[in-house]
């Protein structure tokens, strides 16, 4: 996704985008951070990527959700990452991105 780096060592297994839309999606996998070390190194890198990230409400609902997601934006544009280890420990990012 323009603008959001590849996760350290890792290879892309999706890119799809709907006809039309600005919406798209990228999986990345095989990464050998955990969901927690790709979390610190996209709270780091979406900021240098001139992305703001979003933080819930502190009294906002929790979602259920074993995986990690933060939420960012830039200009019109927000950008979802869900971050996962998968049962093999290698990390995995799906990036989310829509106008």
């Amino acid at each position: 996704v323009q603008g959001i780096p590849r996760p350290p060592r890792s290879r892309r297994i999706l890119d799809a985008s709907e006809t039309g839309t600005a919406q798209r999606v990228v999986s990345y996998a095989g990464s050998s951070l955990t969901e927690w070390e790709l979390e610190a190194y996209y709270r780091e890198a979406l900021p240098r990527s001139g992305f703001r990230l979003i933080d819930a409400p502190p009294d906002a609902p929790r979602p259920r959700m074993e995986s990690i997601l933060l939420a960012a934006e830039r200009g019109e544009r927000v950008t979802f990452v869900v971050l996962d280890t998968d049962r093999r420990g290698q990390g995995v990012a799906s990036i989310l991105t829509v106008e």
